[in-house]
């Protein structure tokens, strides 16, 4: 992803990098995380105005199929990569700064949360 934001898809990544796809993040983008879905479309539906456009029930019911289906596309068996194992250590040395990026997406969620949040009162 930050090879994405960056439009650098041959250098190798520095901090430099990671610092300009943190700017652009914070700047461009309205962030939305798999683990909240629910409010995530949310955001996603009064941000773009779609929920003007489209009439709430079929929203809703389209919302409802994503939600319950997208979340439950894993298996059950489905091997989990934890932090601090081997395959994670791996992992982080080839996408480090994307695991960084995540985190500081994770922190810019909760600011556009409050942000939103302060907007609608």
């Amino acid at each position: 992803m930050v090879r994405y934001l960056t439009n650098e898809m041959v250098k190798p990544l520095s901090w430099y990098h990671l610092e300009l796809a943190i700017q652009i993040l914070g700047d461009d983008c309205v962030v939305g995380l798999f683990d909240r879905l629910e409010e995530s479309i949310r955001r996603f539906d009064r941000y773009f105005g779609w929920d003007a456009i489209e009439p709430v029930q079929n929203r809703t019911v389209c919302e409802r199929y994503l939600i319950d289906n997208w979340v439950t596309t894993t298996p059950e068996d489905a091997d989990i990569v934890y932090k601090g194992s081997d395959a994670w250590n791996l992992l982080e040395l080839k996408n480090g700064y994307d695991i960084r990026l995540y985190e500081s997406a994770t922190t810019l969620f909760e600011t556009q949360t409050n942000l939103t949040a302060a907007a609608d009162r």
